[in-house]
């Protein structure tokens, strides 16, 4: 008989991916049950998988403590949920010895907002409280896992794992194959998200001192904060003008890829690990990236990658920045081709649950 294995998982872009993963490969050795929680209005994205028997709305009750306790693992994909939430967590003392973390990234930096105020004070000291006791720590980027021993003084054993468009791979092998890259029309992508952690204005200002060149920008801005969102859409569209394509709408995956394929340079200045799914498509399909080089990213990337540094892009003419070696496009490639693999991942996923 299998391991009672729980999941709490947010709403998120590759929840479905995972949980049908998981279901497809892995459930008939353990029994997995996925409780989802987060925002209402990533609901859309995780309609398929509702009507599954193993996926259930995170609700704590009696019944579900009830589950925590027969359950053998508790695994937390991303500890970025509500304070109330995380104190019901941290202050069970039983699940510690049972639970992981899997570090997502947006959850680790919670360290860096100490100052803004009591609330964010309580829950960082309430995650450290519990991280620091687990015995297992996944990572996406080897970055995080050093951060997380130093800022949460965590001390669980380390495991990499991975996060796959389980779905869809196939069709960005299609559009792969299929892409055809104007040379008369140049497309440019910004950032993977609308928070500040992409710092977006930095990226506006360089690609400004360009305007008497033909290009378009795409900047994707579906989720995170509207405030935020707000200011980037009207200072994209003062400084650049009609070049710039904020994408503010949730896309279907193979329509939001398709607008990937069309893309020449991307530029991720962001400050944390984010935006890993986008990145490795990009490579994929053959575009150049430029990341900032203080980031645990580009820390991480630049180990198996080519990639290019913000801080040199701002010293390049435009045909410079849009220069890129066959070989290092099918480097670049060759290395995505392989951490697409289905069986790698799930060979990951296997050893972390058995370990």
């Amino acid at each position: 008989m299998g391991q009672n294995i729980i999941h709490i998982f947010p709403k998120e872009k590759f929840t479905t991916d995972y949980v049908r993963m998981i279901n497809d490969h892995m459930n008939n050795t353990d029994n997995h049950t996925f409780y989802l929680y987060g925002n209402d209005t990533y609901e859309n994205l995780i309609n398929s998988i509702t009507t599954y028997n193993n996926v259930k709305i995170l609700r704590i009750n009696i019944s579900f403590i009830y589950s925590l306790l027969r359950s053998d693992q508790v695994i937390f994909h991303s500890l970025f949920m509500k304070t109330k939430t995380l104190s019901f967590f941290s202050l069970m003392p039983f699940l510690a010895r049972k639970a992981s973390w899997v570090i997502w990234g947006a959850d680790l930096y919670d360290y860096k907002n100490l100052k803004k105020n009591l609330k964010s004070r309580i829950t960082f000291l309430l995650k450290k409280h519990f991280t620091s006791r687990l015995r297992k720590i996944a990572v996406l980027t080897d970055s995080d896992f050093n951060l997380s021993r130093i800022w949460y003084k965590t001390s669980g054993e380390k495991y990499s794992v991975r996060y796959i468009d389980y779905q869809t791979i196939d069709y960005i092998k299609k559009i792969k194959k299929n892409s055809f890259r104007s040379e008369e029309e140049t497309n440019i992508l910004v950032g993977n998200n609308a928070t500040a952690s992409n710092r977006h204005k930095e990226v506006l200002d360089l690609l400004s001192s360009y305007k008497d060149k033909s290009f378009n920008v795409y900047v994707p801005l579906s989720y995170g904060d509207e405030t935020y969102k707000k200011d980037i859409i009207n200072y994209g569209y003062k400084i650049l003008g009609e070049k710039f394509i904020p994408l503010t709408s949730f896309m279907e995956k193979k329509d939001y890829y398709d607008i990937l394929s069309k893309i020449d340079v991307a530029f991720f200045n962001n400050d944390r690990q984010q935006g890993l799914g986008n990145i490795r498509i990009l490579f994929y399909l053959g575009s150049k990236i430029y990341m900032y080089e203080k980031s645990s990213m580009h820390k991480d990337f630049e180990k198996n990658y080519i990639i290019y540094n913000m801080k040199n892009a701002k010293n390049e003419k435009f045909i410079d920045m849009l220069s890129y070696q066959k070989e290092s496009i099918d480097h670049n490639s060759m290395m995505v081709s392989e951490f697409f693999s289905v069986d790698k991942a799930i060979r990951e996923w296997d050893f972390f649950f058995k370990n």
